[in-house]
């Protein structure tokens, strides 16, 4: 494939991905050398580091969604594998780094701090334009969460300190019945339905205070009744939304079966 473009395997058009960059590999060298000591899990950790800030910045980038392919898990660890091979410490072969990566290799191994802050103003490149990808249809959290910590602390202390800007969004809102939250909330008597806590604090009203949710989302088809509808604490509301495991789930369903069975 001509043009700097690989094609991934399996054929597929949709797949081609073109070769890395400077930046791309300026970062995979520099979190190399940061990790060579590190454990395996702790290198596993940081390969999905650079996987997905790598995914994020394409994104970023070209305003559209990255195959599942693109610079994921393994091809980050089999690039990681090579600057191994150029590595002379690691004494290891049997993999060819591409041009690009020995001269990058190089540069670090003549000057490690000089690639290092380059590899750090990379990181912050892209965190200080997470706005362009909202307008991309990206989660800029994403991208902020890819960012190591050391440079994440610097970039918000040097944050001007600037009162938000406001904006006008729409959003589709449902209408509840607010006797089944009610009555609902009355029928947990101040308990989470599901970590079995008391209610965190009472409102101004005196009333233990829990919020309704429903278990099968009024957004993914979900009935306002019920037999859908529990009370939770606003840590356990939060998780749902978050996480909605299946095991918590069910539980609720079988919280909602026996609170029916009772007469």
């Amino acid at each position: 494939m001509r043009n700097g473009s690989t094609l991934c395997s399996g054929g597929d058009m949709n797949s081609i991905e073109r070769e890395w960059d400077r930046e791309e590999v300026v970062v995979l060298v520099c979190e190399y050398f940061r990790t060579k000591w590190f454990t395996k899990e702790e290198t596993d950790a940081s390969y999905h580091f650079l996987s997905d800030f790598l995914r994020a910045r394409e994104t970023m980038l070209t305003g559209r969604p990255v195959t599942d392919t693109f610079r994921n898990y393994a091809g980050i660890r089999m690039q990681s594998g090579r600057i191994r091979c150029l590595d002379p410490d690691s004494h290891y072969s049997g993999m060819q780094g591409t041009k690009l990566q020995k001269a990058i290799v190089q540069e670090y191994l003549e000057n490690p701090a000089e690639l290092t802050n380059e590899a750090d103003r990379i990181f912050e490149k892209y965190a200080d334009h997470g706005d362009l990808l909202n307008s991309s249809g990206f989660d800029s959290q994403l991208l902020v969460k890819a960012i190591p910590i050391p440079i994440l602390r610097r970039m918000a202390c040097a944050a001007k300190k600037v009162k938000p800007e406001r904006m006008t969004v729409s959003s589709l809102r449902y209408f509840r019945d607010q006797s089944i939250a009610q009555y609902t909330k009355y029928l947990a008597k101040g308990i989470c339905q599901l970590c079995g806590q008391k209610a965190p604090f009472c409102t101004r009203d005196g009333e233990p205070y829990l919020e309704a949710h429903h278990i099968e989302w009024l957004s993914q088809g979900g009935e306002d009744s019920l037999d859908n509808c529990v009370a939770l604490c606003p840590n356990c509301h939060r998780k749902m939304h978050e996480l909605n495991n299946e095991e918590d789930v069910l539980f609720l369903k079988n919280v909602v079966l026996k609170r029916v069975a009772e007469p």
